[in-house]
């Protein structure tokens, strides 16, 4: 899933792909979120699509979501996939990472810069957002990530000195833009993850923050009739001005 604050993105257009997720952000129509239906795509016709509706451009970023399910076992298979695609992303977010801190420096993605997150108290987990050398200003928010609780994970970057609106007007005004990758397991207490997640927007509120949030919240929306957390979440979403670019 990916989710976009409202109150400070351009346009979005989404995608989703046999898993990964990807959507782009273009500095064109502020405030404007265009939807397109979630459809799956073979390997080709998915890379034909996006360099189609993304094109690489100073003024645009694009994000990848992908739930690896252990990056040591499919890093040949992500960077084949990634390589193979008609387009570069600016920033890659991989979920179930299942990394530990021994073998963190062994899956680098050349053209990128990993920030990694780490499970140390218990196998699987695990989060790296990949970022574009280009985009070399980025700090990690160690105040809004979550690290070592079992329940979720998360990790916010915030990425500096972004310029994506190219009207005459702003075409000079650097952003800050922060950037949020989460995993929270199946059968972990969903009521302690709302909480969690509504505290943290909270505290984004007030400041306006321009933000984009990735992740595999493993959370049935379907069941949104019958199921009070699952119906809690996209409701914490929407009270802070996010909506789902995909599901």
């Amino acid at each position: 899933m990916l989710v976009v604050c409202h109150q400070c993105m351009p346009v979005f257009d989404s995608f989703l792909s046999n898993g990964p997720h990807v959507t782009r952000l273009s500095g064109k129509h502020w405030g404007t979120i265009h939807s397109h239906q979630s459809n799956y795509y073979t390997e080709s016709t998915f890379s034909d699509e996006v360099i189609v509706c993304s094109p690489e451009t100073s003024s645009n970023l694009s994000f990848l979501h992908i739930n690896a399910r252990s990056l040591t076992k499919h890093y040949t298979e992500i960077l084949g996939y990634i390589s193979n695609l008609n387009h570069q992303f600016s920033i890659i977010g991989i979920s179930e990472s299942w990394l530990n801190t021994s073998n963190e420096s062994l899956y680098d993605i050349p053209g990128y810069t990993p920030y990694i997150s780490s499970r140390s108290n218990k196998k699987g987990g695990g989060l790296v957002i990949y970022v574009k050398n280009e985009l070399n200003s980025c700090t990690v928010r160690e105040d809004l990530s979550t690290f070592g609780d079992n329940e979720f994970q998360s990790l916010f970057l915030e990425i500096n000195d972004l310029r994506l609106d190219t009207s005459p007007k702003n075409k000079n005004k650097n952003i800050k833009l922060l950037v949020a990758l989460f995993y929270r397991p199946p059968g972990s207490d969903m009521d302690y993850f709302n909480s969690k997640l509504a505290s943290t927007l909270n505290i984004l509120k007030p400041k306006k923050t321009k933000c984009v949030i990735m992740g595999d919240f493993n959370i049935d929306l379907f069941k949104t009739d019958r199921h009070g957390p699952s119906k809690k979440f996209p409701e914490i979403m929407k009270l802070y001005h996010f909506f789902s670019s995909n599901n």
